[in-house]
């Protein structure tokens, strides 16, 4: 038994993984909440996210496995990170391994590549809470690796639900980005894309086996972009499909990964159940 904890800026999630048999948990934490304000992670937000994986790391412990826990933008941004892993540590006994973003933007793309048999032609993009990362992959090595500081809940926190401002931080943070290389398919991983995924194929229980090699086509997120802009909350947070606690940044997530996806000359993103958990676990060689 093999057990992963991602410690991400707005959820934490934790894997046992068993020969093919994989079991995902999730709890929205918010870790980054605030943090672009302050350039600190909130003491409640750290609070409820060490509660969080405390459970997590007893579950993992009890299935027979010692996780392995790592932390991404929220942790590696923050000014007392390094007090968030103390109180984990603290709480746990665990030790979080804190990813550069190219380590971040690695684990995305060796976890959703590895679910694909056209590997070698992917380009991968992985939306988070704080930070998005971008990667492309040539004659068996990836060629491109960025992360770039836009994430759902950091546009939330940034913009609200204003459609203007959110496309507009969008599009200043794309436009400093480096050309990506060209490839032949663009494979989605992360909660905002399985999310989209679940709600485009209007599922009433969430299913990854349905989720996974969900093709979003760039008309269906622009397309999306716009209802969810301007649907309530609440209404969005009724819609066959949707994770409640992801409703408020789901509009902002959609936009964001639309915007990519026309960045880099794609007609659609196909979407990924593997990730960047997988993924930490083949960076590990486990």
């Amino acid at each position: 038994m093999k057990a992963v904890i991602d410690i991400g800026s707005n959820s934490v999630r934790l894997m046992l993984k068993e020969g093919s048999s994989v079991r995902k948990t999730l709890e929205t934490t918010r870790l980054s909440q605030g943090l672009d304000g302050s350039g600190k992670l909130l003491p409640e937000a750290m609070e409820r996210t060490a509660r969080a994986i405390a459970d997590f790391v007893r579950q993992a412990r009890e299935a027979g496995a010692d996780p392995l826990l790592f932390a991404t933008e929220a942790v590696r941004k923050a000014e007392n990170g390094g007090d968030f892993c103390e109180l984990v540590r603290a709480r746990t006994g665990a030790r979080i391994e804190v990813l550069t973003g190219e380590q971040e933007a690695l684990c995305g793309y060796l976890g959703g590549a590895a679910a694909f048999s056209d590997a070698e032609g992917l380009c991968t993009v992985d939306i988070g809470g704080a930070s998005t990362e971008l990667t492309s992959r040539r004659s068996g090595r990836p060629v491109f690796l960025t992360s770039l500081p836009l994430g759902v809940v950091r546009l939330a926190d940034a913009c609200g639900r204003d459609r203007k401002r959110t496309e507009a931080r969008i599009a200043d943070e794309l436009a400093r980005c480096e050309k990506v290389p060209p490839a032949a398919r663009l494979l989605a991983v992360g909660g905002t894309a399985t999310t989209l995924a679940a709600v485009d194929l209007a599922l009433p229980v969430y299913d990854p086996k349905r989720v996974h090699g969900h093709f979003l086509s760039l008309l269906a997120l622009k397309a999306w972009a716009d209802r969810l802009f301007s649907l309530e909350i609440g209404d969005i947070r009724a819609l066959p499909g949707m994770e409640p606690k992801r409703a408020d940044v789901i509009a902002g997530g959609a936009a964001l990964l639309a915007a990519v996806t026309e960045f880099l000359g794609f007609e659609g993103c196909t979407v990924s159940e593997s990730d960047n958990m997988e993924g930490f676990l083949l960076l590990k060689g486990l």
